[in-house]
């Protein structure tokens, strides 16, 4: 499966790393910070950065912004998402968030799920994450009304390809 993580900071650096860590599949990450995209794949995080040209190759988007900035980048990037695939965000927030983004993915060949890793720490940034932050930790998914089953199953378990690393 391929990968793209929106946002580098505790939450989604702690997702790159997780999957990159525990599978062996690719990951693709963006950050508003240059540095960020830099020491995530130095570390090994992320394959490449993710770009205009690799989001469309994604089987599932995971944006770690902020409420605001999350639905002007899902928006933003609307029509470029890979048809059948999913795009979650990881926002506190579901009413700001879900409210927005549901209508706009109606008719949309990609779905759209709210998401809420129940995780984190105290302190913020790529510096921070952990490939274990999630580990025994739950993640609460909002589907929007009239999603099927099969949809909702393949986010809880997106199958990724295991490793012995």
């Amino acid at each position: 499966m391929v990968f793209g993580i929106v946002g580098l900071g505790l939450i989604g650096g702690s997702l790159a790393r997780s999957i990159k860590f525990h599978s062996d599949n690719t990951v693709y990450g963006a950050d508003i910070k240059e540095t960020a995209i830099l020491q995530a794949k130095l570390v090994g995080a992320i394959d490449e950065a993710l770009t205009e040209d690799n989001l469309p190759d994604c089987d599932v988007t995971l944006v770690a912004l902020y409420p605001q900035a999350a639905v002007d980048w899902i928006l933003a990037h609307l029509n470029s998402f890979k048809p059948g695939s999913l795009v979650i965000d990881c926002c506190g927030v579901k009413r700001f968030v879900c409210g927005r983004l549901y209508p706009a993915f109606e008719g949309n060949a990609a779905t759209f799920m709210g998401g809420h890793p129940m995780a984190g720490r105290e302190r913020s940034g790529f510096t921070y994450a952990q490939d274990d932050l999630f580990e025994n930790a739950s993640m609460i998914l909002a589907p929007a009304p009239g999603t099927d089953i099969e949809t909702i199953r393949r986010a809880k378990e997106p199958r990724p390809r295991s490793t012995t690393r």
